[in-house]
């Protein structure tokens, strides 16, 4: 008899202890909002809160970025091609009957690669396949699984790449929403469509978009519906397009500034006749106070044209964000700048063939005797505009002196001081191609 009871109740034990340890506790939206802004604060979770975590990404698919995380800042490159964003008549393609779920449930999924169906064209590199995600951007490269959603400017240096950034924000499946995608092989087209996907942390903010490839190069973005106002709307997002090193892209808007997307809305990038190219042979030379450039016009637009020059720009920091500082008439092919203030400078020369833009080209140039303190500073250092630490001369090092005399390493971004992995890879950069 006590035996029985003692097996009877060891049984029950076992059987409690098995249900505790096998039976999953259920994980809300608020739990995974909270969570991924605990993690873009770049703050540890909690054993709990891992253990939360963990639970999200089975039953949900959600990820979970700490800024930490990002890939390795890599300095740019010269641009690969010129996009132009324009926005065009309204369109909108149905393919809920004639296309394919993309089978899209959880949060922060990928799937693909889709075939398009034809060989297309992006920033000089030539793609046949396709990756979709459930947070607004499509892809070339395989993004390892899971879609970033952690929406930043173009081009940022960053994971992802190659991308088709149609609505790049924290969208949320797990709520609700329909992915399609469709090869049109009679009009000759790739479509992939987002259908009424809300925002993370709420219900009814919903949106509606699609992406349009063509082989000629061209991509259309139509916007159905987008929720403007309320908790997010439409100034949270990322809009516009980034190559395969994230070194060069178009972006539309960012965070509420720029053209924002909203319902019954298409664009279309793509690469006209007219955009002309870059100048060549970009040269600068620094006497006292006085900075000389020189360059070659360009005689072709992008697509191998002849193209007339407008004018061409000369800027000290980046162009839209710098200071103009001159503009040249076409042929002359030279600035002369006088009475340049000291410090360490980045000029760019952009040309312009009314009304397209050519990508800038850039160099660097260090005037007079600047300051090792005040060099790297914002108004000053605008080296640091490009990657963040920057390979520089400090003339009046203060004491005590830089350990790579004659040269230093300097950044204006304070959050990136103590990113020991960033300079790194600067490093690399810097000495991987000496012998």
């Amino acid at each position: 008899m006590t035996k029985g009871k003692i097996t009877h109740w060891a049984l029950l034990a076992i059987g409690a202890l098995l249900v505790l340890t096998t039976s999953a506790f259920a994980v809300t939206q608020g739990d995974v909002v909270r969570l991924k802004q605990k993690a873009a604060r770049g703050e540890a979770f909690t054993p709990a809160e891992r253990r939360l975590a963990d639970e999200a990404r089975s039953q949900l698919g959600s990820m979970f970025e700490w800024p930490s995380q990002q890939a390795n800042h890599r300095p740019p490159h010269n641009p690969l091609d010129v996009y132009i964003a324009a926005e065009v008549d309204y369109e909108w393609i149905d393919i809920t009957e004639d296309g394919t779920s993309a089978d899209i449930f959880d949060d922060d999924q990928t799937v693909g690669p889709f075939a398009l169906g034809f060989d297309f064209t992006f920033y000089d590199q030539t793609y046949s396949q396709v990756f979709m995600t459930s947070n607004g951007w499509a892809g070339f490269q395989d993004p390892g699984g899971w879609a970033i959603y952690f929406n930043g400017t173009i081009p940022d240096n960053f994971d992802p790449h190659a991308t088709l950034d149609i609505f790049w924000d924290d969208l949320y499946p797990p709520s609700g929403g329909e992915f399609y995608y469709y090869a049109d092989d009679a009009n000759n087209r790739f479509i992939m469509s987002w259908i009424n996907i809300p925002h993370i942390g709420t219900e009814d903010e919903l949106y509606t978009f699609q992406i349009v490839l063509t082989p000629d190069g061209n991509i259309r973005y139509n916007y159905q519906l987008v929720t403007e106002g309320g908790s997010y709307g439409n100034t949270t997002c990322t809009v516009g397009l980034e190559n395969e090193t994230s070194t060069d892209g178009i972006q539309v808007c960012y965070d509420g500034t720029g053209l924002l997307p909203v319902s019954e809305m298409s664009l279309l990038l793509g690469q006209p006749d007219g955009v002309p190219l870059s100048v060549e042979d970009l040269a600068v030379s620094v006497t006292d106070h006085t900075v000389d450039l020189t360059w070659n016009d360009p005689t072709e637009d992008t697509n191998g044209n002849p193209v007339t020059l407008t004018n061409v720009q000369v800027w000290e920091g980046r162009p839209g964000s710098g200071e103009l500082v001159a503009t040249v008439a076409p042929g002359v092919e030279t600035a002369h700048l006088t009475n340049v203030l000291d410090g360490s400078k980045v000029y760019y020369v952009r040309t312009y063939a009314n009304p397209y833009f050519g990508a800038a080209q850039h160099v660097n140039a260090i005037v007079g005797t600047p300051s090792y303190a005040n060099d790297f500073d914002t108004n000053n250092g605008g080296w640091t505009s490009e990657d963040g630490w920057i390979w520089g001369v400090p003339q009046n090092a203060m004491a005590p002196e830089p350990f790579s005399v004659p040269n230093a390493w300097g950044t204006d971004f304070p959050q990136w001081l103590p990113s020991v992995r960033r300079l790194l890879s600067c490093l690399r950069q810097q000495f991987s191609g000496r012998q």
